[in-house]
């Protein structure tokens, strides 16, 4: 189960990870400019949001599997037309179907999590299923940048129809159901609304849906902006940019592993409240480091990979606290985090794009703003009695 949920949630990573040492050569095969090209990663977060709040409901009414192979099913189909795109248009319209796509596994491995798993051992699950994230970010971004100096960026693409067949015959011939109970109301307007307004309504859920949001964002503000600031300002090589993310998801792998060890000794909403902080910490460091003028390829990853170490943190602790309270409509409850974090991650991509100026410190500044938001909305939210 671990390998499973596992390796679903580390399907968003690969799917967008792998693409960003390809994006300056892509603009370049494609006749088009670097803003055109990170509109692809903009479309992408955007579908990958407003899927989970589709998958959502569907998987509470329908159950996992079916939900699961839908959106499989149409990553692979989609991931055939980007890697056929003849223009930048068309590979805008094909990934936004291949995030509609890839969301079902971030929804679906949550929600089975979940479904097996109660308290403490969910949140233990979810920080050891979140540790194939960092290392799925680890190794992607250097198998696509060698890929696609190699091959050609739309191998990378051949790399995702791949990936989603092996998923799809592994689901077919292994899954078993795990929700114990469908809903049929779950996927009408009136009752989803209630789901959704009652889930917005908890303080501890909204606390948690708003901090990871931000967290997510100025993870995506740095993973967006990196690619053109270390290759074009930095002269970082494209095959060698992958390298730069090892590290910061390797932190970010062995933070999801030592979570879920501590938060059999420690509560998880302590841990997290210690980890946000933290990563604002990294935050305001990495911003500091842009301003003066010092920035460089090591000194802004290593502030960064601080804050990763945080973020293994706060990602699998936040997502078991939110969705402890809420076994009925886990799927929607899973559905409504991934929207919130999708929204905020397209947001703060499309903001680092628009704001980029040949240097580090538009990036640097968003990821830092975004990581203060961290502890700050967390406690402002949170019931006043658990402050």
């Amino acid at each position: 189960m671990i390998f499973l949920t596992g390796g679903l949630l580390a399907l968003g990573p690969l799917s967008l990870d792998m693409y960003i040492p390809a994006l300056p050569g892509m603009a370049a095969s494609l006749g088009t400019t670097a803003s055109h090209v990170q509109l692809t990663i903009s479309v992408y977060l955007i579908g990958f949001a407003i899927g989970q709040l589709i998958y959502g409901p569907l998987a509470d009414r329908y159950g996992r599997r079916p939900a699961l192979m839908g959106g499989l099913a149409l990553f692979g189909l989609a991931s055939i037309v980007c890697m056929f795109a003849p223009n930048i248009e068309t590979l805008i319209v094909a990934r936004l179907f291949q995030a509609l796509g890839v969301s079902a596994g971030q929804v679906m491995s949550r929600a089975i999590i979940r479904d097996r798993h109660e308290g403490r051992d969910a949140s233990q699950m979810l920080a050891y299923a979140t540790v194939f994230i960092g290392v799925t970010s680890a190794t992607s971004p250097v198998l696509g940048g060698f890929a696609s100096v190699w091959l050609g960026w739309r191998v990378v693409f051949a790399i995702h129809v791949g990936v989603s067949a092996a998923f799809l015959v592994f689901i077919w011939l292994s899954f078993e159901e795990t929700i114990r109970e469908r809903d049929p109301m779950a996927t009408r307007i009136g009752p989803m609304a209630r789901n959704i307004g009652r889930l917005l309504a908890d303080r501890t859920f909204s606390a948690y849906m708003v901090s990871l949001s931000f967290m997510i964002g100025s993870a995506l503000a740095f993973i967006t902006g990196s690619s053109f600031v270390f290759v074009e300002s930095f002269g970082v090589e494209p095959q060698n940019f992958g390298f730069v993310f090892t590290a910061v998801a390797g932190a970010f792998a062995l933070g999801s592993l030592v979570a879920g060890r501590l938060v059999r000794r420690i509560d998880g909403r302590t841990l997290f409240v210690r980890a946000a902080i933290a990563a604002a910490a990294g935050g305001i460091v990495l911003a500091a480091v842009a301003l003066s003028g010092a920035a460089g390829v090591f000194s802004i990853t290593a502030p960064f990979t601080a804050m990763a170490f945080a973020m293994g943190f706060i990602i699998s602790l936040g997502i078991a606290g939110a969705l402890a309270p809420h076994s009925g409509v886990a799927g929607t409850a899973s559905a409504v985090l991934g929207f919130t974090q999708g929204v905020a991650s397209a947001a703060a991509g499309a903001l680092v794009g628009f704001l980029f100026d040949g240097t580090a410190v538009p990036m640097a500044l968003t990821v830092a703003v975004l990581a203060l938001g961290v502890p700050v909305s967390f406690l402002i939210i949170s019931p006043r009695a658990a402050r």
